[in-house]
């Protein structure tokens, strides 16, 4: 197991065709995180890609927990390869058992309409006046900013990167979309906290709109759906200081009472 900083933890190896092996810390809850998995997906993709060509959308199903004692193989499919877009399919296995699918699809630099209809919320502490929490690893957060009924509203930002490498960021940027997308789905009722409940990723999506720095702070602003047969689905959007929108992410998740 690891203690390596996030560069370090996100860049798998390779390890033959297409093939790439990585490593996990060693979390307190003894399971793989879920945005670990994503992160390190992207860059094993990333690798098979042409760099004049970044990521624009990712899309995971979660079907296992991992454990963090044993490497995490990833196997990348070369799925598609267009004039303008590339699709690259990625299985996580770890024992011979697939924990997770990613699908990553990215595009050749283009120009065009360039405009958000969606703004940064106002009335949002800044970053640097914000109160900090203790809850991150490899992460650096500030505490809820908005407590309440479906939201969950927090700066994030990477630990540990120490590079400008724009596909280094954009697997950071996944490791952090995976942080708090729950909580907005568990505190549909702020006046009975959910230490009963449980919540377990299903799927996870992500949108990416512009380039942005993973170490510098970003609001992500998420709401929760509601949540029916036992799921809960939560969307958000990611910004940046200034307010341009980074990203949009989705994640459907398992809410179940926790079983004694």
């Amino acid at each position: 197991m690891l203690r390596l900083d996030l560069a370090q933890l996100i860049a798998v190896l390779p390890d033959g065709d297409d093939q790439f092996v990585g490593e996990s810390p060693s979390y307190d809850h003894q399971r793989v995180y879920g945005g670990q998995a994503v992160a390190q997906a992207l860059w094993a993709a990333a690798a098979t890609v042409e760099r004049d060509r970044p990521v624009h959308s990712l899309h995971a199903y979660f079907l296992g927990g991992g454990d963090v004692a044993a490497p995490l193989r990833y196997a990348v499919e070369r799925t598609r390869e267009g004039r303008s877009f590339s699709t690259r399919r990625v299985d996580v296995v770890q024992d011979g058992e697939t924990l997770a699918t990613v699908t990553a699809s990215f595009q050749q630099r283009e120009g065009g309409l360039d405009h958000q209809a969606d703004e940064a919320p106002a009335g949002v502490p800044r970053p640097e006046d914000a109160s900090p929490s203790d809850r991150g690893f490899f992460v650096r957060a500030s505490a809820e900013l908005a407590p309440g009924p479906d939201r969950s509203r927090q700066w994030l930002a990477a630990d540990g990167l120490e590079s400008d490498d724009p596909v280094l960021h954009a697997c950071a940027l996944a490791f952090l979309s995976d942080y708090n997308a729950m909580d907005a789905v568990l505190s549909y009722d702020p006046a009975e906290p959910a230490d009963g409940t449980m919540a377990a990723s299903l799927d996870h999506s992500i949108w990416f709109h512009r380039p942005a720095r993973a170490d510098e702070w970003l609001l992500f602003d998420v709401s929760s759906r509601g949540t029916v047969g036992s799921r809960g689905l939560a969307v958000g959007s990611v910004f940046a200081a200034e307010g341009v929108l980074i990203a949009t992410i989705a994640q459907e998740g398992v809410v179940r009472e926790r079983r004694a």
